[in-house]
């Protein structure tokens, strides 16, 4: 069986606890604290994540008019990540050995003054480099507690579970197919538990 590898286009989750309002101000500040941050120019961070609106990538200005969307909140997580090529950095890094190798008029570069040399080179391209983003839009319904993340993504979702936690206190559990099949099952036990409730009733009437 390759249910483990299988590959989706969203994921459904089943949302753990009480959410605020989401018309509430409690709703719009717990997201406001965990809005998108932008990666600064060399400040050496190579990853950042947070939420946005379902409007574009720059819009961190959360209002119940933006979120609400019938009996559903929308909202969004980005992540960007700034990652220089390995090719590029090796390549970089080789220019300047050569360079120092003909300065010093020496054939090796020490083993300390390579590893300089290459965190300086790392240090400058990621200075200028521009981060990838990438947005993974989330479709909530707070009263049956569904959850959908347009996303296929393992880190994703795994940083979808984190952020959830740290903003909502809420946890989110995947709904894998066998967890839909569970679900689908206790659904039809509690129909055929209200069915024999209804007939117990009737049999008392009679």
């Amino acid at each position: 069986m390759t249910t483990t590898t299988t590959r989706y286009t969203v994921r459904r989750f089943r949302v753990r606890g009480e959410p605020p309002e989401p018309e509430g101000a409690e709703f719009l500040k717990a997201l406001h604290e965990h809005r998108f941050q932008p990666l600064g120019k060399g400040d050496g961070e190579e990853e950042s994540a947070g939420w946005i609106t379902a409007q574009h990538i720059y819009d961190t200005d959360f209002t119940a008019e933006k979120l609400l969307w019938g009996r559903y909140v929308r909202f969004a997580l980005r992540m960007d990540r700034r990652r220089v090529p390995p090719k590029v950095l090796a390549a970089e890094v080789e220019v300047e050995l050569a360079a120092w190798r003909e300065a010093n008029d020496r054939a090796q570069v020490p083993y300390t003054r390579r590893r300089e040399i290459r965190q300086q080179v790392k240090d400058r391209l990621m200075a200028s480099w521009p981060p990838q983003s990438a947005s993974y839009e989330i479709t909530w319904n707070p009263r049956t507690q569904r959850l959908y993340f347009h996303g296929t993504s393992d880190a994703a979702a795994e940083e979808l579970a984190r952020r959830f936690r740290r903003t909502f206190a809420l946890e989110l559990e995947w709904l894998h197919p066998f967890a839909l099949a569970h679900l689908q099952c206790e659904d039809v036990q509690s129909e055929n538990r209200l069915l024999h409730a209804e007939e117990d009733v009737w049999c008392l009437l009679e």
